[in-house]
């Protein structure tokens, strides 16, 4: 039979429960108050009917009465018995749990925006401090890949997180690539978004959206469409950037501000690793700030402020990955954050320092849609200095000839292939000199980042077995050249590249020695 208001069902040691009124329900069962027959303490019981036909919900709700029930901690609700539907015949699958008595996070939250008044500094670190206690507890066995403030209770003044019907051990390779099986589409990491498997840190980035709406009452992302979007959320996370929490609530600290932020980071390897970085990047978000310290703070600030003005503008041209015209959109995204945006910001100070505009970055194909091509300039005093030119490779193929053994029978055959270098697949390719032809090769590559690629330089120099040497040097390859050129990289050769992670270092040493030619 089903599990309704006024039947007994058991508890671990047999003891007897007598379920009362429905609490509510959700995407994974629906909850009753149930009070112990004996004491007639609470408890809650969550519970699926009998012959529940959606295999994908009772495994969840399996999932979570597995794992939860060994996780013991005081900001996260206590899972006492899970009944599997076997010992007691005639009753369903049912999970009883700790009662908490003071509703949700999320009516917390709602409460305090209708009365348009902000948690203050204390009771926000405190906040923060319960959540990532019971947090440590969760992840050092499992990630819950479903946090939301629907899912944090409020018991006796304390926060407790519950509702682990997503939840995967932590050493689970697992991917998920249905709705079902993702968590919350308003809180979701980027990397979720692209099936890429369970991880630590995207409970963390989905509790930094949490503390964003607890600093400021409002969700980072503001998009146009309903809540239930798919494409609008999933946009919103891979591409859009927050506003600085400051912008709403001028009262928070820097340290928190910096620690939301880097909880929110879109790349993995931006943002914070374990819930300890959290904790020490959160120290001193409630201390008065000392008088030697106002001046770094103020400097930090603007700094702060300049970085999230450049991403929110960078976020505002992006369009959602998808196929050929967001694989550009990708490509130049991370080409006007991680090199144009650099190269200007350099230039101003250079121009802002001798009073006049002696750099100038020039845009060749200004006013072209987003392309698979970027060119631009770079001009000191009106003479062309530096040229900066980027393909994205989108289903980019090399031909190459191979030898195919076929019963012992030897015969050249043409195979084609994506190029790579070091074994990573290229995403853009590129070509930076000066007029005189020094320069290096810039590439975007696949990295450790499911979305994010990483740049990567190469300067390229004669080796002593070249006959004819190709100056001057440094030299960047023609694009032409560099199927061939990437080839050979592992072989004794007539040229030597070396390659490293590129920076804005070698944008301005280039720039520095090119003044002077």
């Amino acid at each position: 039979m089903n599990i309704s208001p006024g039947i007994t069902i058991y508890g671990k040691q047999n003891e007897e429960f007598l379920v009362g009124d429905a609490v509510g329900h959700g995407s994974f069962g629906y909850v009753y108050k149930i009070s112990r027959k004996s004491d007639e303490t609470l408890f809650a019981l969550k519970t699926i009917p009998f012959g529940f036909s959606d295999k994908e919900i009772e495994i969840a709700f399996r999932h979570e009465g597995t794992l939860a029930v060994g996780i013991d901690n005081p900001h996260v609700v206590k899972y006492d018995y899970f009944h599997d539907g076997a010992e007691h015949e005639n009753l369903p699958p049912y999970i009883i749990m700790e009662f908490a008595n003071s509703g949700t996070l999320f009516s917390l939250i709602k409460q305090r925006r209708d009365k348009k008044e902000f948690f203050d500094n204390k009771t926000l670190l405190k906040i923060f401090g319960q959540l990532i206690y019971g947090m440590k507890a969760i992840n050092s066995k499992l990630v819950h890949r479903d946090i939301k403030p629907d899912n944090i209770l409020i018991h006796d003044g304390a926060l407790k997180i519950s509702d682990f019907g997503l939840a995967k051990v932590v050493e689970e390779q697992t991917r998920t690539s249905t709705l079902k099986g993702v968590g919350h589409i308003e809180y979701m990491a980027p990397e979720g978004w692209v099936g890429e498997k369970n991880t630590v840190q995207m409970d963390i980035y989905s509790m930094g959206v949490v503390f964003y709406e607890l600093s400021t009452l409002v969700h980072p992302f503001k998009i146009s469409s309903t809540p239930s979007d798919y494409e609008g959320w999933k946009r919103a996370h891979l591409f859009l950037e927050p506003d600085d929490p400051r912008k709403i609530n001028s009262k928070l600290p820097q340290e928190t501000v910096i620690t939301i932020l880097k909880m929110m980071g879109k790349k993995v390897k931006e943002r914070c690793k374990t819930w300890e970085e959290v904790e020490e990047l959160l120290e001193g978000a409630d201390h008065p700030l000392e008088s030697d310290k106002v001046a770094i703070d103020d400097v930090v600030n603007v700094l702060l402020e300049m970085d999230m003005a450049e991403k929110q503008a960078e976020a505002q041209r992006l369009e959602m990955v998808q196929r050929r015209g967001d694989f550009f959109e990708l490509v130049n995204f991370q080409f006007e954050r991680d090199i144009l945006k650099p190269i200007e910001a350099y230039s101003a100070e250079v121009n802002k320092k001798f009073g006049k505009a002696r750099f100038r970055v020039r845009n060749e194909m200004a006013g072209a849609s987003r392309t698979s091509s970027m060119l631009y300039k770079i001009d000191f005093d009106g003479l062309p200095k530096i040229n900066i030119e980027v393909e994205a490779l989108f289903d980019f193929k090399i031909t190459e000839e191979r030898l195919d053994l076929d019963y012992g029978q030897g015969r050249r055959v043409m195979v084609e292939k994506q190029p790579t270098l070091k074994g990573k697949l290229i995403r853009a390719w590129g070509i930076v000199k000066n007029k005189n032809g020094i320069g290096f090769n810039l590439f975007l590559v696949e990295g450790s980042d499911p979305i994010y690629g990483e740049w990567i330089a190469m300067f390229n120099t004669n080796s002593a077995l070249n006959q004819k040497p190709r100056l001057p040097e440094p030299f960047p390859f023609a694009f032409k050249e560099l199927p061939d050129q990437l080839e050979m990289l592992s072989s004794v050769h007539i040229y030597v590249s070396q390659i490293e992670p590129l920076t804005i270092d070698l944008f301005t040493h280039l720039l520095k020695s090119s003044i002077q030619v």
